[in-house]
């Protein structure tokens, strides 16, 4: 397995080198999504959502961290659940499980991006919406129920700036770490792109690494929901970026998305029917359009605050003189 790994790296090295300009192409465009899209739609919900998760009323109502994770999107659940474990408001076992039905994409990329901005219906972003938590919903109440001690429940005494100042902070460090892997995975679907001409199958991997590619050029509504419940690899490792303080099964969590994903387009097919809206949803024609704009002076200035942020924060911590832990 190591030696696969390693030759993969060696192959992508390669690659780099003898057409470099496909490289800087995937990273210009993965800068450009995260400015227009990431930042404006994960970065304001996740500071308020980590605000008020760090507020003593919040306890350890497992809902009340189902209901955050709906509203501050995809990896959002999952550093929710992670500051929950760290504040001592849950325990590890209950994160564990949660965290089958945490990974959730937010009302503001769904209706908004994809709603409006790719199908150019914001009635279809509602659909998306409606059928994407209540599939959430349907793993909510499948997943079983662990044993919560409300004795490890520990209140915080955060004052009201502090609290703004460390979900501000924590948000800032998140949404970089989010856009570092929508840089690099949009680098790799360049690549999948740029040689699909000649292997045309190489296309088809490219919709499963990264959710936003993966709606973008598809206007099949059952494909485009299952894909935000299913949410790419991309969104994958992005949500293990942020889980640090308890374990995740690999192999429940990869079968929760699938089956998040099926769940959801379940119920858009079902809501196609019964509303009876006339769309194209087996069409497989990349048909979809979505433009990103160039970089505005807000995005620029976004990136630059949040770039101070994490230095100021990477500056605070206290370092274990271990390479890995310390980049940790």
């Amino acid at each position: 397995m190591k030696k696969a790994v390693f030759s993969a790296g060696i192959a992508v090295l390669v690659l780099m080198v003898i057409n470099p300009t496909v490289c800087k192409d995937g990273a210009v465009y993965g800068l450009m999504l995260s400015s227009n899209v990431i930042i404006p739609s994960i970065f304001p919900f996740s500071v308020f959502v980590l605000f008020v998760l760090n507020c003593s009323f919040l306890g350890s109502n497992r809902f009340s961290v189902f209901l955050l994770s709906l509203i501050g999107g995809y990896p959002i659940g999952a550093k929710v659940l992670n500051s929950a474990v760290e504040l001592k408001k849950i325990d590890k076992t209950t994160a564990e499980t949660m965290l089958n039905y945490c990974v959730n994409a937010g009302p503001a990329f769904i209706i908004l991006a994809v709603g409006s901005g790719i199908l150019d219906s914001k009635k279809l972003g509602y659909i998306l919406f409606f059928s994407h938590i209540s599939a959430s919903f349907v793993l909510f109440l499948l997943s079983r129920k662990p044993k919560i001690t409300p004795k490890k429940v520990q209140k915080t005494d955060y004052g009201i700036i502090e609290n703004f100042v460390l979900s501000v902070s924590e948000s800032a460090s998140a949404v970089i770490s989010i856009s570092s892997f929508v840089v690099i995975f949009s680098v790799i679907l360049n690549y999948l792109n740029f040689y699909s001409k000649n292997f045309p199958i190489l296309k088809n991997f490219g919709f499963l690494l990264e959710v936003t590619n993966a709606v973008t050029h598809n206007k099949n509504l059952i494909f485009i929901s299952f894909m935000l419940g299913f949410a790419g690899f991309c969104v994958w490792f992005q949500v293990l970026s942020q889980v640090k303080s308890f374990k995740i099964n690999y192999i429940k969590f990869a079968l929760f998305r699938i089956l998040h994903g099926v769940l959801s387009g379940s119920f858009t097919l079902l809501l196609i029917k019964v509303l009876k809206i006339k769309v194209p949803t087996f069409s497989n024609g990349i048909t979809a359009n979505y433009t990103f704009s160039s970089a505005t002076p807000a995005a620029a200035i976004s990136l630059i605050i949040m770039g101070i942020i994490f230095i100021i924060s990477v500056y605070g911590k206290n370092y274990a003189g271990n390479l890995l832990e310390d980049l940790v």
